[in-house]
């Protein structure tokens, strides 16, 4: 009885945290105002993708496509505004943030200093907040990260093959590379940079 109240308490304090976070994101994104030209830039490719063009046949594209694919759905589905691309973005930062929550967590860190890093965190990407492939990639390392503590503290050994786990990871990896070229040049020339 007394492990089912603390489990209902743990998931209130989750939910309200995520629900702080959605709202407080929301707060700053959807009344400011359109600057970022990087939102303009992936919000044309995706609604370029949401219209049936093909990328890099039909319109010229530098980046990588996966971002402005997934969200070329939901402006299909949603209607082809920047709102619905700052919605996304709003989800994006708020999973970010949940995910570093979540690893302070699984690292026992005390509730006070979680606190505190999050809400550090909300003050530093404040003035960045928009949907773009670097927040892509970092939500993936975060979740790349999680699941390595998470499979480490089951295991507590650092190397462990685990089938599914490391194909997991090694799914989670591949998208950063069709998120953002540069990742890929960075691992195949990792030497240069430690």
């Amino acid at each position: 009885m007394k492990v089912e109240k603390n489990n209902k308490k743990i998931l209130l304090k989750i939910i309200f945290v995520i629900v702080s976070l959605l709202l407080y994101n929301s707060s700053i994104l959807l009344i400011k105002e359109l600057t970022d030209l990087d939102e303009l830039w992936n919000f044309n490719f995706a609604n370029n993708m949401a219209n049936g063009l093909v990328p890099y046949k039909d319109f010229n594209m530098i980046q990588m496509p996966l971002l402005p694919m997934l969200a070329s759905i939901f402006l299909k589905i949603f209607g082809q505004e920047v709102m619905v691309m700052r919605f996304l973005a709003v989800c994006l930062i708020t999973y970010i943030e949940i995910t570093v929550f979540f690893i302070l967590d699984k690292l026992k860190v005390k509730d006070y200093i979680k606190y505190l890093i999050l809400i550090f965190i909300c003050f530093i990407i404040t003035p960045y907040i928009a949907i773009d492939y670097n927040y892509m990639i970092l939500a993936i390392l975060l979740t790349i990260i999680y699941i390595e503590i998470k499979s480490y503290l089951r295991n507590e050994k650092i190397l462990v093959y685990n089938l599914k786990i490391d194909f997991i990871i090694g799914i989670l990896a591949g998208l950063c590379f069709t998120s953002k070229l540069v990742s890929l040049y960075m691992v195949y020339n990792l030497k240069k940079f430690l």
